[in-house]
């Protein structure tokens, strides 16, 4: 979670961020739903100055 909001704040969508982590673990992240869906609320509140 901490990967996918740093990803954000560098101005990577949720969607993206989640798929690059994805890429460099080999594995599906996030582990829950409910991670997911405050992964995309942050992506969805983020606004890069």
């Amino acid at each position: 979670m901490i990967a996918a909001c740093a990803l954000i704040c560098s101005g990577i969508e949720a969607s993206d961020a989640l798929a690059r982590i994805k890429t460099a673990r080999g594995l599906t992240v996030p582990d829950t739903d409910e991670q997911r869906d405050w992964i995309m609320a942050f992506g969805g509140m983020y606004q890069i100055p």
